[in-house]
């Protein structure tokens, strides 16, 4: 946590932790919980370092999305989404919403968790979940994660 002074007031910064902070894009839901902060005397909250959001977009969006249970798509011209583990086709709507726990751990800051909510398809024939694409969660983890961060009222960095 290099910077010690707020870019908005000036005034002196500490370290500190927001209980949980949500972010929606579609239908993805993001939660942040114990997010390390910068905090100073007037209120203003900002990252705790200048790079943070982008190692944190770059984790859960390259290192984590990629270990979530996800779908095959086949088909040339109209898709269909097929359970990775046993190839049935899976219904074209998912059956209900399931979160992911992400435990996150960066240099210099405390840990924290992060929880991806989103719909998820139970194969028919051999019950396991999974997302329907990767490829949607990586494209709305970005936005999801901003809204959070707008909502929480952390000041982008200088």
């Amino acid at each position: 946590m290099a910077q010690k002074k707020c870019h908005v007031c000036k005034a002196e910064v500490a370290p500190g932790t927001l209980p949980a902070i949500s972010g929606r894009e579609g239908s993805l839901a993001v939660t942040v919980h114990h997010l390390p902060v910068l905090e100073c005397p007037n209120g203003h909250r900002l990252f705790a370092s200048p790079d943070f959001p982008l190692l944190l977009l770059d984790r859960l969006v390259e290192r984590d999305a990629a270990k979530l249970p996800a779908s095959t798509a086949k088909g040339l011209l109209i898709k269909h989404h097929h359970c990775a583990s046993c190839g049935q086709r899976l219904a074209d709507s998912p059956d209900r919403q399931r979160t992911f726990h992400v435990d996150v751990e960066f240099p210099e800051v405390a840990p924290f968790d992060v929880e991806l909510t989103l719909p998820v398809h139970r194969c028919p024939a051999c019950g396991h979940e999974q997302v329907h694409s990767l490829k949607e969660v990586r494209s709305r983890t970005p936005a999801a994660l901003a809204h959070a961060f707008k909502g929480a009222a952390i000041a982008a960095p200088a």
